[in-house]
């Protein structure tokens, strides 16, 4: 693991440096999907968004021949966003920095470049040095007054859809409690109709390809959609109906996690009792209020399948939670909450309405559940790391 891992790492940085930075530059990547971090380049004496793709670390938005813009850093800065280890001490970035220094002498005498002392690297200019990422989730200590982590009150009911309350729980558990077993008959049942993915094409005006992801839930005989995707999907979806002889049935719920364009475009290809936008819930020609409007949780099929607040990417977002799923144990469907990949610290501003609250529901949702499927890619386990940075 820890070779293959090394041989990686010295792929990407070669290539990486040889392309599309300054010298002495790399070119910085996402760790889940390793695509290249792209960036909108912003007017002079404003913030350079690629810090905050890169967790605060020192990251520039220069300009690339045939990507646009791209995020460049220290070969140590794009070491700690693959690994999540700091490059001091570690063996991985000790053999890498070796086949790096190799590289590098090669490459200098093939373009006539002669330093003075041919023996020793050739010091990264003080500019460009950098400290370890800061993490951009700035927590506060909580109280059991002011805590909004949210646990489920046993002795009390969820309220289901139809339903509203006057009251707000305070702190609800939709999480299993340890020891965790993911063998079970009884829990919803998930699979994907499409699987979406997330490519920025950048210049002074940004675009991006970004069909989304679409769930299907079976909690038993109650059946739940989330999320529709883009028009363009619309036969890929109709297809995967047709494959689990769903197509033309009637839904229980279809629910849009946040009223963005990726996820609304196949509303009319999935009738359902109930639409659910946000906070807002359709049924028929009637438009009402969600429960949510009240209360953190309601409950949708049973209480396996529940829907939660998690404001950020919009005002009114909201997460499906489906607790006990075979082999997985509880999920979270959270759209635009996680864009691609599980990191704490990414924030693509198109889609982020505000950034603090943006953290705390991610942390909400991250201390509480097993998997998240992130708005436009596959599932992601959640793993004890990722806990520990969030302070579960």
């Amino acid at each position: 693991m820890m070779k293959e891992l090394r041989y990686l790492l010295f792929i990407i940085l070669l290539i990486g440096g040889c392309f599309g930075c300054e010298k002495g530059l790399t070119q910085l990547r996402y760790k889940q999907s390793l695509e290249l971090m792209q960036c909108t380049p912003v007017l002079e004496g404003q913030p350079d968004p690629c810090r905050d793709l890169a967790g605060g670390g020192d990251a520039h938005c220069q300009p690339d021949q045939t990507r646009g813009y791209i995020c460049c850093g220290s070969p140590n800065l794009l070491f700690e966003l693959l690994t999540g280890h700091s490059p001091t001490n570690s063996l991985v970035w000790q053999a890498l920095h070796l086949d790096l220094n190799k590289f590098a002498q090669l490459h200098n005498h093939q373009n006539g470049y002669n330093p003075g002392n041919p023996i020793q690297d050739d010091p990264i200019p003080e500019e460009i040095q950098t400290n370890p990422p800061q993490k951009l989730i700035k927590l506060k200590e909580t109280t059991s007054k002011a805590s909004k982590k949210i646990v489920v009150n046993r002795e009390k009911p969820i309220q289901s859809i139809p339903a509203m309350s006057s009251t707000k729980s305070n702190r609800i558990r939709i999480g299993p409690l340890k020891p965790k077993n993911y063998v079970t008959e009884n829990g919803p049942i998930l699979s994907l109709l499409s699987t979406g993915h997330f490519i920025p094409s950048l210049g002074f005006k940004a675009t991006y390809s970004a069909p989304s992801t679409v769930v299907h839930l079976q909690d038993g005989e109650c059946s739940i959609i989330v999320n529709t995707g883009l028009s363009m999907q619309r036969n890929e979806l109709k297809s995967a109906l047709q494959s689990k002889n769903l197509f033309g049935q009637i839904f229980n719920y279809t629910v849009i996690t946040s009223t963005q364009p990726q996820y609304i475009g196949n509303i009319n290809l999935f009738n359902s009792d109930a639409l659910i936008l946000g906070t807002l819930i359709t049924r028929g020609t009637k438009i009402t209020s969600s429960p949510l409007k009240v209360s953190n949780i309601v409950k949708l099929c049973s209480p396996n399948t529940l829907l939660i607040q998690t404001p950020g990417p919009t005002e009114d977002s909201i997460t499906v939670i489906a607790r006990n799923v075979p082999g997985m144990g509880t999920v979270a469907i959270g759209g635009s909450l996680f864009i691609q990949d599980d990191n704490l610290n990414r924030v693509d501003q198109a889609f982020t309405s505000d950034v603090v609250q943006l953290f705390e529901s991610r942390r909400k949702v991250i201390c509480e559940t097993d998997w998240l499927v992130p708005g436009h890619s596959v599932p992601i386990p959640v793993s004890n790391k990722l806990k520990v940075d969030v302070e579960c």
